[in-house]
């Protein structure tokens, strides 16, 4: 009897913000600096390799210079940050964050829209049984 093992990624990714000044009401108003953190865990079982994130900068707001963490790269022409691919194991988390200022002026009403995303692949095989 052989026993296979399937092996999923098991990736989230979470995104949290905080305003300076702060409103509790979520509102922003131009000039306001938000910090955008991105919380990637590993909710299964095999180490998640080559992980790479993408953040697009919301319309209406300007990346603040030297505000990406872990060596992200902005590409200005598509306005995203790509962070350099790295490894996750079993229950760890990883954190990305980056900075951006609402444009002056800004549309009453105008809404800030930030979407990142994930891409994994060669997830190590962690055990196999054979009988």
């Amino acid at each position: 009897m052989t026993n296979t093992l399937s092996v999923v990624p098991a990736l989230t990714i979470t995104k949290s913000q905080s305003s300076i000044p702060p409103d509790a009401n979520g509102v922003v108003q131009p000039g306001n600096t938000i910090t955008y953190s991105l919380l990637v865990r590993n909710t299964g079982f095999p180490t998640a390799n080559n992980i790479v994130v993408v953040d697009t900068i919301p319309v209406g707001t300007t990346l603040v210079g030297g505000s990406i963490s872990n060596a992200g790269v902005y590409n200005a022409g598509t306005r995203t940050i790509t962070w350099p691919s790295f490894n996750l194991a079993p229950a760890a988390t990883a954190t990305r964050s980056f900075q951006v200022t609402v444009n002056t002026p800004a549309l009453d009403g105008q809404s800030v829209t930030n979407v990142a995303s994930l891409t994994a692949t060669g997830l190590r095989r962690r055990s196999s049984a054979t009988r």
